[in-house]
């Protein structure tokens, strides 16, 4: 619901103010279910209440949801690049990240790419083709720096590519 409520906002917000107020939002969701610990802990109230948010963080723990809300915020962060780039961080790929996140946060890493943070992104790249054994995040993350070099190279560095 979240994510539905965001995309909304985002593809009808008039200014970037409005969409930048959704963005915090969606990173805490992402975290959430990145995570898997929920939005806390028991905070009291009836067993029906606690029992459906039991369920909500269940829900959120399984990978594919996660991977949903990853391919559901790709178009959000290409439309308002600038506003996720304070965020590039939350995109870098963890040992416990699924092989299918592992790709899908090369993907946001190659799109929040700019002249800014070209070396850091490239740094963090090179660090997954060092050291991952999942060959298919290896090859992405080698086509995304080859991107970014082209990009680099044509001046549209943080451009659509």
């Amino acid at each position: 619901m979240v994510l539905s409520a965001a995309s909304a906002i985002c593809y009808l917000a008039e200014s970037d103010a409005e969409v930048e107020v959704v963005i915090p939002h969606l990173i805490r969701c992402l975290r959430t279910a990145g995570v898997g610990t929920g939005a806390g802990g028991n905070s009291g109230g009836d067993a029906q209440g606690n029992s459906l948010a039991a369920s909500i963080r269940s829900s959120m723990q399984e990978p594919e949801t996660l991977a949903m809300l990853y391919a559901g915020i790709l178009p959000l962060i290409k439309e308002h690049r600038g506003l996720w780039r304070p965020y590039l961080e939350e995109f870098y790929i963890s040992q416990s990240d699924q092989s299918t996140i592992k790709t899908q946060k090369v993907d946001i890493l190659e799109t929040l790419c700019n002249e800014s943070n070209v070396n850091l992104v490239v740094r963090e790249l090179t660090t997954y083709v060092r050291w991952q054994t999942c060959m298919p995040l290896v090859a992405r993350a080698v086509k995304a720096m080859g991107n970014i070099a082209l990009s680099v190279s044509s001046g549209k560095c943080g451009e659509e590519m």
